[in-house]
């Protein structure tokens, strides 16, 4: 999804995904993806989690969800590695 359309591409937009933008866009957007598959298992009769014992929480927003973290250089790179394109 960061890949194949302009969504991950923030800063600045300008028509690059760097490895930066594409790691920012991908540590927002698992914790939302995930809250999502739960709401359409529920929807469905399935309990999903992806925490071990929170299957009895009825409430997919108080379930837990993965929260990806990045770790930087304080200097940004003076050819940052470009992923896409698109």
């Amino acid at each position: 999804e960061g890949l194949k359309t302009a969504i991950a591409d923030s800063e600045p937009k300008d028509g690059v995904l760097s490895a930066r933008e594409w790691l920012d866009f991908a540590t927002e957007r698992v914790p939302q993806m995930q809250e999502a598959k739960m709401k359409q298992g529920r929807g469905i009769g399935l309990e999903i989690a992806f925490t071990e014992g929170e299957q009895n929480i009825a409430e997919p927003e108080k379930r837990s969800v993965q929260r990806p973290r990045v770790f930087y250089r304080r200097e940004l790179e003076a050819n940052p590695l470009v992923i896409a394109k698109p």
